[in-house]
């Protein structure tokens, strides 16, 4: 090998996957299961849900992943149903800086039946 390519692979090596769960721990890990907005308790159920996608982040190492990225797994994980609805939510554009004010929101808008 090149001196090039042996710094590249040193640098590669000794260079540590900045807030990356390792590839092996995500697909053991599923996405928390939607909440159930059709049934029951809206409330309870997104407060459920609120618990399971906490739990989630922790166990994929996610918590420290870019928000944006944590946004976008949240909103998939939320399903069709909060999905379809999210977009005409009257949520401020402050309050979806972060997925946990995000999720807030929706849990709001969720226990005043707006959801």
């Amino acid at each position: 090998m090149s001196e090039v390519e042996d710094l590249k692979n040193e640098i590669i090596a000794t260079t540590p996957m900045q807030n990356t769960p390792p590839q092996s721990v995500l697909p053991q890990i599923p996405l928390p299961g939607p909440p159930n907005i059709k049934d029951g308790d809206i409330s309870e159920n997104l407060r459920y849900f609120k618990q399971q996608w906490q739990n989630y982040l922790s166990a994929t190492g996610l918590v420290h992943q870019h928000e944006e990225a944590n946004k976008a797994i949240l909103l998939t994980a939320v399903g069709d149903e909060v999905f379809k609805r999210y977009a005409n939510m009257p949520i401020p554009e402050a309050a979806t800086s972060t997925a946990s004010s995000l999720l807030h929101e929706i849990e709001k808008h969720g226990s005043n039946s707006h959801i």
